[in-house]
């Protein structure tokens, strides 16, 4: 008898946390429907500048040709770089760190030739995750939120803000399925992106604030792709990029992406858009 009232007690008490978990949830409200509302509709307003849905979905492939300039005085350098990509995540990049740099994945392999940070000028196969150099790249020319429908992203239109410039910018806080948060900012009357934002890690894995200004836009086939970006951590700038020649939907062997057979540290490259 007293077994079968600890478990009636049980069920009771879970029933109500069950109630109350269920009466503490927040609702949505008129205001939070109106706010996504708004943010949908300047969404949607901002991906047509950038060239439309449709022209954006049909990029296949990207030669990319620019500099990252590591302004951080701690590990200052230039690196001009040089990257074919093909979607969705294929890609081969060289650039130059000191020593010549090489990395790549080809769908199912990662890899990298990196002597400055190994002493060895042979491939080496690496994670995935372990590859910093084109998520990098490619965040800043394609940001998620582009694609926030597909990607099972939550958006609110939170207000316009006034920024360091003293210009106001309308503010869309982005919630990505894995429930992290990030902050961006559009120019409200043209729509364009201006800036990014949210909490990350930097290359010593300390938690940073995390800032990209994208200042300059070039139209390429119809598309914007940002020609100069900023990246600050805590306030501080730490990387310029400058994205001096980018070419859209051109033959691309998917060989390039595959770990080299050979030792290839020569700077020689291909010309664009080869085979």
């Amino acid at each position: 008898m007293k077994k079968l009232l600890f478990i009636v007690v049980c069920v009771f008490a879970l029933s109500i946390s069950a109630a109350m978990s269920a009466d503490t949830k927040p609702k949505e409200t008129a205001e939070d429907a109106k706010r996504v509302k708004q943010a949908k509709e300047l969404l949607s307003k901002a991906i047509e500048n950038a060239g439309g849905k449709n022209k954006i979905s049909e990029i296949k492939t990207m030669y990319i040709e620019g500099v990252r300039d590591v302004v951080d005085p701690n590990r200052g350098i230039k690196e001009p770089f040089r990257m074919w990509w093909i979607a969705p995540n294929l890609f081969y990049a060289e650039f130059d760190y000191r020593k010549p740099v090489r990395n790549g994945f080809d769908g199912k392999t990662a890899w990298a030739i990196n002597p400055y940070m190994s002493g060895s000028s042979l491939p080496a196969v690496i994670a995935y995750k372990d590859l910093s150099f084109y998520p990098e790249i490619m965040q800043i020319l394609q940001p998620e939120i582009i694609r926030y429908q597909e990607n099972n992203m939550a958006v609110r239109y939170e207000d316009e803000h006034e920024l360091k410039d003293g210009k106001d910018y309308a503010k869309i806080r982005v919630t990505k399925a894995d429930n992290t948060q990030e902050d961006f900012y559009f120019n409200p009357t043209t729509k364009v992106l201006y800036k990014r934002q949210r909490d990350d890690f930097n290359y010593m894995n300390q938690r940073i604030d995390l800032e990209i200004f994208y200042k300059e836009w070039q139209s390429i086939n119809g598309v914007q792709i940002p020609k100069y970006v900023e990246r600050l951590e805590n306030g501080v700038k730490i990387t310029n990029y400058y994205i001096n020649k980018v070419e859209i939907n051109i033959p691309i062997d998917v060989k390039r992406c595959s770990v080299p057979v050979v030792d290839t540290t020569s700077t020689k490259t291909e010309g664009a858009g080869k085979k």
